[in-house]
């Protein structure tokens, strides 16, 4: 590229700054995790930078991670020689471009082909001192002037920080719920769950001051190795849940089927039809069904009560801390609560976006906190309603 720029009025012509995205100059992180005792661990970030690019002297470089937005990854600019306007437009409308969008539109530091790219210019603005648990999207980290070869690669240490940490057992079934229900479910059938896994977890909040991004996390002690994992986005000060290895000896099962022991006046009234469907914010101006059809659908639902069972067993010598979250399907009531009671206390319930794959009914996240002595057996039983076809 050739730029002709003259000076004018007794100024200089200034300096030319170019910004542009290219393929590869790119980083991989990695992080570990040393436990301490039994409350304190450390977090180390690690970074191996990759040069396949062109010679980089003595620049300023950053880091980069978050979810960038690269719509044309597959276009190349007008200002190429080679380049025409035909061309140019061609590229805009190809499906290949659309492919690559879709293939890089995951989180970086993910896959290879989708790495958190570095960013070199002579000068970076300073960071933005950003509250905890605020900032931008996409993040710059510093690591100062550096220079760096064709294949060149450059390994260093970007991060360090410690925390306190819990170290629990983990057990979600939501997705394992969900989609038996999509496989098994829709005209009522009972749903049986057996093949849980349960992960020993440690959650602590992020002690570096910058995010942690997609990457893989090795777990130790002082002398030992205990397991590695992935670990997603976590802002500065925020959550970070790890797991360190699956649990054998903790077995949890679900299931659900129809409550014989409910009378037919015992379950939620069906609203007048001059309601709105509370549970399909889509639906907004759809009458609610009056004997049980499901309005643009021609579907005839029939109201029935449900009776969930949690069975968990502790076959640990030692007594564990659980952290279960599982998934229930069933009617909410105007309020978008879901009509559901547990006899064991329920630490959180949230209505998850409304889905039409499981209309009528509305999908709730259940969340409890145990303790199980060593060799102790719990049951969490959680009546709801629930909408199935049938006449």
């Amino acid at each position: 590229m050739i730029f002709n720029a003259k000076p004018q009025s007794g100024r200089t012509a200034g300096r030319i700054h170019i910004f542009y995205l290219t393929q590869g100059a790119t980083w991989a992180p990695s992080y570990r995790v040393k436990l301490l005792d039994d409350r304190r661990l450390t977090l180390e970030q690690s970074t191996v930078i990759l040069n396949e690019w062109m010679p980089i002297n003595d620049a300023e470089i950053a880091l980069v991670s978050g979810f960038p937005q690269i719509e044309m990854p597959g276009v190349i600019t007008p200002l190429h020689p080679s380049q025409t306007l035909r061309q140019f437009l061609a590229q805009m409308r190809s499906p290949q471009s659309a492919q690559a969008v879709r293939d890089a539109s995951g989180p970086m530091g993910q896959a290879p082909a989708t790495m958190p790219p570095v960013a070199s210019s002579p000068q970076l603005p300073p960071p933005i001192p950003w509250a905890p648990g605020e900032g931008p999207d996409i993040h710059y980290h510093s690591i100062g002037k550096r220079t760096l070869e064709i294949n060149d690669a450059l390994a260093l240490t970007t991060g360090k920080g410690e925390a306190t940490y819990e170290r629990v057992m983990n057990c979600d079934l939501s997705a394992l719920v969900l989609n038996f229900w999509r496989q098994n479910s829709q005209r009522g059938a009972n749903i049986q769950i057996n093949n849980t896994e349960v992960f020993e977890v440690l959650k602590f909040n992020n002690p570096l001051g910058f995010p942690m991004t997609t990457a893989p996390v090795t777990i130790t002690d002082t002398q030992r190795f205990l397991g590695q994992s992935m670990t997603n986005w976590v802002g500065t000060n925020q959550p970070a849940t790890v797991n360190i290895t699956k649990v054998m000896n903790v077995s949890i099962s679900y299931s659900d089927e129809l409550d014989l022991s409910r009378r037919p006046d015992e379950l939620p009234p069906i609203p007048n039809d001059s309601r709105q469907i509370p549970i399909l914010s889509g639906f907004e101006n759809v009458p609610l069904w009056s004997v049980g059809v499901l309005p643009n659908s021609g579907n005839r639902f029939r109201l029935i009560p449900i009776l969930g069972t949690l069975e968990i067993t502790n076959n640990r010598n030692e007594a564990i801390t659980l952290h279960l979250t599982s998934a229930a399907v069933g009617v909410v009531d105007l309020d978008k609560r879901l009509i559901a009671e547990s006899d064991v206390a329920v630490k959180s319930q949230t209505i998850l976006p409304v889905n039409r794959e499981f209309a009528p009914n509305s999908v709730s996240r259940l969340y409890w906190e145990l303790t199980l002595q060593p060799g102790e057996k719990k049951s969490i039983t959680v009546r709801s309603s629930r909408w199935v076809l049938g006449m």
